[in-house]
């Protein structure tokens, strides 16, 4: 890899181009198919700090480059962050191909596994089901997939589409829960971090296992099962499940949510960490959309025009406080 382009595209991320290395750059990208796929590796890297393994390059190249006209350079970085940011994306790369590696060898260790992948990522499963990855997420299943059973380890946010097989059921397996089903449509949220586990079923049925209550609990389309790990309780609630699943587009539905886990999901989708200083506030609820492509100023201003509270940021930290 020249570390040339890396460089150039690191500068182009933070605006630094002039007008005629702007010009050279462009056409660099545009002239071969595996240089858009550096540049949003990079990219991608750089805006989310994960490791990307499959991407829609020419989609969003052309969404980039309708964008650019309209694109005022400014500078965001002193010389010693800029310093820092080389090496740390030089790292990553390097973690990038360490990784790429891995998956290209997992079939000696009988294991398919994505870990951290920049999303929306689909996954096209043996059987023919498919699954939306989402931001820090890890994924994985083994060599005897379809063989007896299908059978998916998740820890992070997917949105499954099973293909029917009557005689082989579908499970996904999280900490402490199981989901059964044998053809169907539904979003599982099942951060380990996170004391809630939600299940949302857009259509046919699922079957939900607690090992911990040793009970079952059956959805039907538009209900959603929501599992508090920390009191081991849990409920059903009716909801409008295609809200739930229209992050894989890009859009984050919040209805009647706590701040706090607002907050807490959207530090996955940006990257930022947020920090609320008051207990009243992490507690006040809102009800909103956002889209991953807004930046955080925008997003915190919309959360404002319904929640009274200041704001400050400090590199990839935000405090909140009355």
């Amino acid at each position: 890899m020249d570390e040339k382009y890396v460089s150039w595209i690191i500068q182009y991320l933070q605006g630094q181009l002039g007008k005629n290395e702007l010009k050279d750059f462009l056409n660099w990208v545009n002239t071969d198919a595996e240089n858009k796929k550096l540049f949003f590796d990079i990219k991608t890297l750089y805006e989310t700090n994960t490791y990307p393994t499959e991407y829609d390059a020419r989609k969003s190249w052309e969404q980039l480059s309708r964008k650019h006209n309209k694109v005022i350079y400014r500078q965001r970085l002193k010389t010693g962050l800029q310093i820092f940011s080389y090496a740390a994306m030089i790292i990553a790369i390097i973690s990038l191909s360490v990784y790429i590696w891995h998956n290209r060898n997992v079939e000696e260790e009988s294991v398919t596994r994505y870990i951290s992948i920049a999303y929306p990522n689909i996954l096209d499963l043996p059987d023919g089901s498919k699954v939306h990855i989402g931001p820090q997420t890890n994924f994985y299943y083994k060599g005897d997939y379809g063989k007896k059973q299908r059978e998916v380890y998740l820890e992070g946010e997917a949105y499954f589409d099973v293909a029917k097989q009557k005689d082989k059921p579908f499970i996904v397996v999280l900490p402490g829960q199981k989901i059964e089903v044998v053809g169907t449509k539904f979003n599982v949220l099942a951060y380990p971090e996170d004391s809630l586990f939600v299940t949302t079923l857009t259509e046919g049925a699922v079957k939900l296992f607690v090992e911990s209550r040793k009970d079952t609990s059956t959805l039907k389309p538009n209900e959603q099962f929501i599992y508090n790990r920390q009191c081991q309780n849990s409920r059903i609630v009716k909801v409008n499940a295609e809200k739930y699943a229209q992050w894989i587009e890009g859009y984050y539905y919040f209805l009647e949510e706590p701040l706090e886990i607002i907050l807490n999901r959207l530090e996955r989708v940006y990257g930022y960490e947020f920090y609320i200083e008051s207990n009243e506030l992490k507690q006040i609820k809102f009800t909103g959309t956002f889209y991953k492509d807004q930046n955080i100023n925008e997003v915190l201003e919309i959360i404002q025009t319904s929640v009274s509270f200041r704001y400050r940021i400090e590199k990839r930290t935000v405090t909140l406080y009355k």
